[in-house]
């Protein structure tokens, strides 16, 4: 086996005829392999993977880890409970902050029956949360739920909706009612969904 300086001799002897293997061979090489990467792309998207590929990139560019969704369920649930049993501080802890911002310049006692949220003097409750459809931008992620709302005496909406919005890729959550996310006066937050 040959040692390094008899690898080298050619060089000082300034030999001709020799191949060495520079940047430029290197980059020729590399730019074979990504031309070679185009075409099968190319001709993927000619064929029937491209649509599952792309679906599959799709879904997992639009999801959230096993623990941010715990963290949601959790966070939800605590919504809906403080909704249900009148839990003011809760609820209004757990709503998103520009919405709180816009009703309490509104005066503290359409603050508060904003938030107590009666329908002809009878409160009203949320139950049966089911996911419909999820939004993301960055790290700005919306989440759409139907829920089952009623007073004690009637079924207000069987549809209604309620919006999980979280600013920091699924870390947090808070949440806004179909009513206060289509109320374009409050500003302040970026709506994904019309």
């Amino acid at each position: 086996m040959p040692n390094f300086s008899q690898l080298c001799r050619p060089i000082i002897r300034g030999e001709k005829n020799v191949h060495f293997i520079s940047m430029r061979s290197i980059f020729h090489e590399k730019l074979h392999y990504f031309r070679d990467a185009l075409i099968l792309l190319f001709h993927m998207l000619k064929t029937k993977y491209f649509l599952p590929i792309l679906m599959a990139v799709t879904l997992a560019s639009c999801t959230i880890s096993g623990e941010q969704e715990e963290q949601l369920n959790n966070q939800m649930s605590n919504y809906i409970q403080a909704h249900n049993n009148g839990q003011l501080l809760q609820l209004i802890g757990l709503t998103q902050p520009e919405a709180v911002r816009f009703y309490k310049n509104q005066g503290d006692s359409l603050f508060i029956g904003h938030f107590k949220d009666l329908k002809d003097g009878q409160k009203t409750y949320m139950v049966d949360p089911t996911y419909r459809e999820m939004k993301a931008e960055g790290k700005l992620i919306q989440r759409k739920y139907w829920v089952q709302y009623y007073t004690n005496e009637a079924e207000i909406n069987h549809r209604y909706y309620l919006y999980a919005l979280s600013k920091d890729g699924g870390d947090n959550w808070f949440f806004l009612r179909e009513d206060e996310y289509a109320n374009s006066s409050i500003k302040g937050f970026k709506r994904l969904f019309n």
